[in-house]
């Protein structure tokens, strides 16, 4: 993108679009597998004596960095090597945000809910309101 563009910022401004909507979606996908198909071992785990937010906070770090620094090696130090500039430490850090925040986010609703479909749904749902809102009117950008 930055080699199309003769400015950066509009290169930026593109890639921002994109990490808006690819990043929370990336985000709850895989913390939802990751919690699912690791559902047996973690009841496991909850019958040694391990305290429960220890363990609940463990796999959510562990998902969190690992989500995290697949965005920073994707996009952060292409990024930031192509330009430094305070608009693309932005665009890095608001990106490892959404990935923690959509992360938590995820591992909320699959605790709480026992229905993949449903849960599924219900996020498919925020995440393509918040990408309307985004598109139509940039006030409502917060959302995502």
């Amino acid at each position: 993108m930055f080699s199309i563009e003769s400015n950066p910022g509009k290169g930026l401004l593109n890639l921002l679009n994109i990490v808006l909507i690819v990043v929370p979606l990336v985000s709850i996908i895989f913390s939802t597998i990751h919690y699912y198909n690791s559902y047996e071992f973690i009841e496991l785990l909850l019958a040694q004596p391990i305290p429960r937010k220890r363990l609940a906070f463990g796999q959510f770090l562990a998902v969190g960095i690992a989500l995290s620094l697949a965005f920073l090696i994707g996009v952060g130090i292409p990024v930031l090597l192509t330009g430094f500039s305070a608009a693309a430490l932005s665009l890095v850090l608001t990106g490892v945000f959404l990935t923690l925040i959509f992360v938590a986010l995820a591992m909320l609703a699959a605790v709480r809910t026992r229905d993949k479909a449903r849960h599924w749904r219900g996020f498919v749902a925020v995440v393509l309101f918040c990408a309307a809102l985004q598109w139509h009117r940039p006030v409502f950008a917060f959302c995502l």
